[in-house]
């Protein structure tokens, strides 16, 4: 059985992997849109996570402000960015992209949920 300071480990690696895999798929596009997205969300989901970390025992965080976090700090962010980006890769409008983005936000806040039940 692995130790939960290994799985920690594993797990830091795992996301190393994910961000390097996300930046080479994203080099590879001919969206500049899609590009500064992309390293804006990790920012931001980083930034998060800071955030997440800083209010793990905050026993007066509402459901609406925590829900409010995991849009921009956990699975959430993600799948915004990468539902815009599926829009600007095809050329399609600013608010059709931007409908999308939160269409894959939440669509990603509910995988999230699912994830921490």
């Amino acid at each position: 059985q692995t130790e939960p300071k290994d799985r920690r480990k594993v797990s830091l690696l795992g996301g190393d992997s994910l961000y390097a895999t996300a930046q080479w798929a994203m080099a590879k596009l001919d969206s500049r849109a899609c590009r500064k997205l992309v390293a804006d969300t990790i920012a931001s989901y980083s930034d998060g996570q800071l955030r997440k970390r800083e209010l793990l025992w905050n026993l007066d965080l509402t459901v609406k402000q925590y829900l409010e976090i995991e849009k921009v700090a956990g699975v959430a962010a993600f799948f915004g960015a990468s539902t815009a980006c599926a829009a600007f890769v095809n050329k399609v409008s600013d608010g059709i992209a931007q409908q999308l983005a939160e269409f894959g936000a939440d669509l990603g806040l509910v995988v999230s949920l699912l994830k921490d039940v």
